[in-house]
């Protein structure tokens, strides 16, 4: 009974992508559905020349750890890119295994749908049944989705790994309005649903339901993205309570998955933040990060927005207070940074930069813009040190 009246409701709140009433069409719209659907043609190659591929791509291609599945994102764009058909394969072929290596099944789908795009799908599907073992419970669902895509308890259970250790939260969603957990069901119709705060407290209370600290953590940046979607239209108490859970939930959840307006963040946000923090001294020795980034990898580095320093020196008559911004004055009028700026370093004597979004590869460092030697400075800037997934 209460199923059937979710499903009535839906009539009156048009879910994002999904109709609950037609399970074919929920069915299509899952990643599963979609490579079911897919109709390459091309043959598979004879024979593809790894090690060719393996001194293109040295770094990805033989990754391991933690680092196989950045590799696969990186391999399965190359392949997106190639126009050879026999490179194309190898690049694709192999991001499907390093994503199986890493367990992720989400990745794993990926690379196999751009495979079947443009190679035999059936060929393809014989490929990803013989990686999917590496997943263990996940990739056993995952195979019987791939011969019954309406299977209940393969897609709860799909959908629970997509969401808790991939975080592909839409994507899960999906599957789950194909269960038979009626509490995924629910959760799911809140998520791909029109109102921010319902999905918000819905994952809220998901979250607080959770044993396991990681997935905890997972369930909760679901809902504060969720929050500060919803915050926008809120006013009086419901405004104020809404506010006060996004504060815990920013101290919650690891600072790589948190998306804020990072130019305009509030001391309030900064604090909450979960993540590195570096004290530099008002001094021009650059401070040492000790955080080496490796091509492609990226950080990001955000100062305390009101922490502030002093300096004064042969340019500055008297002592002027600054925050991480520095101060524009006719020394600094065109350059690139302003004095008393709070800049990166990419090594220790290495090219200056902006705070902000730092590309590898670099030994970083920060130190304040200080054009002349006789500045003399007191005071610190803190920042956080965040990691960019």
């Amino acid at each position: 009974m209460l199923r059937a009246l979710g499903l009535i409701l839906c009539l009156l709140i048009p879910l994002a992508a999904v109709d609950l009433l037609n399970p074919e069409q929920v069915t299509a719209d899952t990643s599963i559905g979609v490579l079911l659907a897919t109709t390459g043609s091309a043959a598979i190659p004879e024979e593809v020349d790894e090690r060719a591929l393996k001194r293109l791509y040295p770094d990805w291609w033989g990754a391991r750890g933690d680092a196989r599945g950045l590799a696969a994102k990186q391999l399965l764009a190359e392949g997106l890119r190639s126009k050879r058909d026999e490179q194309r394969y190898g690049l694709l072929a192999q991001s499907l295994s390093l994503a199986a290596d890493a367990r992720q099944l989400g990745a794993c789908l990926d690379a196999a749908t751009a495979l079947a795009k443009h190679f035999d799908r059936d060929a393809v599907l014989d490929l990803l049944r013989s990686e999917l073992p590496s997943l263990r419970d996940p990739g056993a669902q995952a195979l019987a989705l791939l011969d019954d895509p309406l299977n209940p308890t393969a897609n709860g259970v799909v959908g629970s790994h997509l969401a808790l250790s991939e975080r592909r939260y839409a994507e899960a969603a999906v599957y789950w309005l194909l269960c038979d957990d009626p509490a995924l069901v629910a959760l799911a119709e809140a998520d791909t649903g029109t109102d921010a705060l319902a999905a918000a407290e819905a994952w809220d209370r998901y979250g607080e339901d959770i044993r396991k600290r990681d997935e905890r953590a997972v369930a909760w940046a679901r809902a504060l993205e969720a929050y500060q979607h919803a915050i926008p239209d809120l006013d009086g108490a419901r405004l104020r309570q809404a506010e006060d859970r996004r504060l815990t939930l920013l101290g919650a959840v690891p600072a790589s998955w948190v998306d804020l307006e990072w130019d305009a963040i509030t001391a309030e946000e900064w604090d909450a933040l979960r993540a590195t923090t570096v004290s530099v001294a008002a001094k021009t020795k650059p401070t040492d990060c000790r955080i080496r980034l490796a091509e492609g990898q990226q950080l990001r580095v955000v100062p305390h927005p009101s922490d502030t320093w002093t300096w004064e020196g042969r340019y500055w008559q008297t002592a002027h207070t600054v925050t991480w911004r520095g101060q524009r004055t006719l020394l600094s009028m065109g350059g690139p940074h302003a004095l008393g700026e709070l800049t990166v370093l990419l090594s220790k004597d290495g090219p200056r930069q902006s705070v902000g979004l730092v590309t590898g590869p670099a030994q970083v460092h920060l130190a304040p813009f200080i054009s002349y030697d006789e500045a003399v400075g007191k005071g610190t800037i803190r920042a956080k040190l965040i990691p960019v997934e």
